[in-house]
């Protein structure tokens, strides 16, 4: 089974799915020149960036998505190894922070040596620690999010201090790591500079490898007959139970994976409700208004993150979810899409929603009058959900968030009209 990309034990079976990369020689983009924003080969933060020095001031990009410690799961090891009864599941979690009564209690100067180990261990010679750092973060809360069970946190045993000094260790080795990579991000976007996609760019792969339970037949005979279809070059839609595959010969690898539930898992990436729509809404736009888009090129591309992707971080740090290219004899129109959720969002200050105006500046910065840099953000949320903000749908689409408003072509059209790809309708 090994040798046919199958791969069993007892209650899970792994299928490999090749993909077809469309920029590899012979493949239907091959020969198509696409500009990305990549960082130059030679940048090397550790050695070439400044030197930061991790103190009580929080980036404001920390502060906006802050760190996340859940304490959890600890709790309930801790439970079952000592034979104590273990709730299943904890449908609310409790969140807190250490006040003062704890804070008074830790043993900084161990904490601030086990940040320096930590920080040996990954080799980021080039940040400082201040000796402070770890009490002045600690004495403030708005950097973190502490998800624990209220006992843990009552001084009633001798043995919660450890269990404190354990907790403020792990959200500021949490925080260390946020501030270094926030510190190397900000350095390296600077330095973000256009250059041709190529068929080996983070964002292609191999293969998915897609894990399923053993039993289900169904979804192995699907997945199966889609290895076939792939093997042919014919790859069609597959959807069955939580898994879809889409096969849309503009995005510049096929198929692409999602799974809309529990019980398959899909690596190296996979798209989630949101991020699936989006692409059926747009293939089934292009289709529907092919004449309207003649003389102008669509291509797509599923964003990764973890330093595969293309990332921004002047606003906080993100990976768009899409790259979307729209070309001409002309020009390059290179939008970055992320259908995203606004029920958490800080209103117009969203750093995603900022990132529509900031993107511009790197345009500007840039330079070329060939190319062009957008964002778009396209709301999972219906407007009247978010109607308090105080501003128009019309302000929120002019800032490049987008509302579907039960039409599943409007954000799309709004989108390519705002490109200058449409003419506005009338």
């Amino acid at each position: 089974m090994e040798e046919e990309g199958v791969t069993a034990n007892e209650d899970i079976e792994e299928i490999t799915l090749e993909v077809i990369n469309s920029l590899e020689p012979g493949g239907a983009f091959d020969g198509v020149e696409l500009l990305t924003l990549k960082l130059p080969t030679e940048a090397e933060f550790k050695r070439q960036g400044p030197k930061p020095v991790l103190s009580g001031d929080v980036p404001q990009g920390i502060l906006e998505t802050p760190v996340v410690l859940d304490w959890y799961p600890r709790v309930q090891l801790q439970s079952s190894i000592h034979g104590e009864s273990v709730r299943g599941s904890v449908e609310v979690l409790n969140e807190a922070r250490l006040y003062a009564n704890q804070l008074a209690l830790l043993d900084y100067d161990a904490i601030w040596l086990e940040l320096e180990r930590f920080k040996a261990n990954r080799s980021w010679h080039n940040i400082a620690i201040a000796r402070d750092a770890p009490r002045s973060l600690l004495e403030r809360a708005d950097w973190y999010r502490l998800y624990i069970p209220p006992a843990e946190l009552q001084p009633d045993r001798w043995d919660r201090i450890r269990i404190w000094q354990e907790i403020a260790v792990a959200l500021l080795k949490k925080y260390c790591e946020r501030y270094f990579r926030t510190c190397q991000s900000e350095w390296e976007e600077g330095k973000l500079e256009y250059t041709l996609l190529g068929p080996n760019d983070g964002n292609f792969f191999a293969e998915f490898k897609v894990r399923v339970p053993h039993g289900d037949e169904e979804l192995i005979n699907e997945l199966n007959e889609l290895r076939g279809e792939i093997g042919a070059n014919r790859v069609q839609d597959h959807y069955r139970g939580v898994f879809a595959a889409l096969s849309w010969d503009r995005h510049l690898y096929v198929p692409v994976a999602a799974t809309t539930g529990h019980g398959v898992e899909i690596r190296p990436t996979v798209l989630n409700a949101g991020e699936r729509r989006f692409i059926e809404e747009l293939r089934q736009f292009c289709a529907d208004h092919e004449s309207d888009l003649d003389g102008r090129s669509i291509y797509l591309l599923r964003n990764r993150s973890r330093g595969k992707g293309v990332g921004f971080f002047e606003e906080g740090g993100f990976y768009p979810d899409f790259l979307l290219w729209v070309v001409t004899e002309a020009l390059q129109h290179l939008a970055f899409i992320d259908p995203h959720g606004l029920v958490h969002a800080r209103g117009e200050d969203d750093r995603k929603i900022r990132f529509a105006k900031r993107v511009k500046d790197h345009e500007v910065r840039l330079g070329r009058s060939d190319v062009k840099l957008d964002s778009f953000l396209f709301s999972e949320t219906p407007y009247q959900s978010i109607k308090w903000w105080g501003h128009t749908q019309e302000e929120l689409e002019s800032k490049h968030v987008l509302f579907r408003d039960g039409n599943p072509q409007r954000a799309v059209r709004k989108m390519f009209e705002l490109m200058g790809a449409l003419p506005a309708a009338g």
